[in-house]
């Protein structure tokens, strides 16, 4: 991890920061073993940065995190945290964090 951070460099984009902080861009370029470039480019609009992910979005991103846990006690984790402040004892939602 410590030789990729070593080989990481940052650019501050003037155009990208002329845009703040009515939009935030964050583009990651990176250049494989093979010499391909691969780029990533993700811009948001202060309203969307305001909203948040969409519930959807959480769950998607729970579940891809969450892979090798098998799905149904990832279903199950999820229905919990979604029910969080209704829980009368999280003592069940600790339990099923135990790993």
């Amino acid at each position: 991890m410590l030789a990729l951070i070593g080989r990481t460099e940052i650019e501050i984009s003037d155009d990208f920061s002329a845009q703040t902080p009515a939009v935030r861009n964050c583009r990651i370029e990176a250049l494989d073993g093979s010499g391909a470039t691969h780029v990533a480019h993700r811009r948001l609009a202060a309203a969307e940065i305001g909203q948040g992910p969409s519930d959807a979005e959480l769950e998607a991103k729970f579940h891809r995190l969450a892979a090798a846990l098998p799905r149904a006690e990832r279903e199950a984790l999820v229905d919990a945290l979604w029910r969080l402040d209704a829980l009368d004892d999280v003592g069940r939602l600790v339990d099923r964090l135990a790993l």
